[in-house]
């Protein structure tokens, strides 16, 4: 099991930078967080079968909530999650790069969008 020794929240730049015992550090972008969100709470492991999450670019962690078996991340979407456990937030920060590619791959086929959707309401 991978221990969390330290995180820390780059809004600025949208990321996540998570340090596990033994050294092993990674930054991770909050939209990749967000996107493979653990889907339920039995699984953390990364399907085909998640459902696919768009337009979160410029989506933020807005609280991190420390439990026993991992974190629970809220976003600024008004998403909370369910438990990221310390193996699964190792798997997603080792292998973010193909991850990403997945992610981009699933949102172009299915011709959605990673920018977020702009609700304009006209005040009269």
């Amino acid at each position: 099991m991978k221990n969390l020794a330290k995180l820390h929240r780059h809004h600025g730049s949208y990321l996540l930078e998570v340090v596990f015992s033994g050294g092993f550090s990674a930054l991770i972008s909050y939209e990749l967080l967000r996107v493979y969100t653990p889907f339920n709470a039995q699984n953390d492991s990364f399907t085909q079968q998640a459902p696919l999450v768009t337009n979160k670019a410029y989506v933020r962690v807005s609280n991190i909530e420390h439990v026993e078996s991992g974190l629970i991340l809220t976003f600024d979407d008004g998403h909370k999650s369910n438990i990221y456990s310390n193996d699964y937030l190792f798997d997603l920060c080792q292998n973010q790069d193909t991850l990403w590619f997945t992610y981009l791959s699933r949102a172009k086929l299915a011709q959605q969008s990673r920018q977020p959707i702009l609700n304009l309401v006209q005040i009269d």
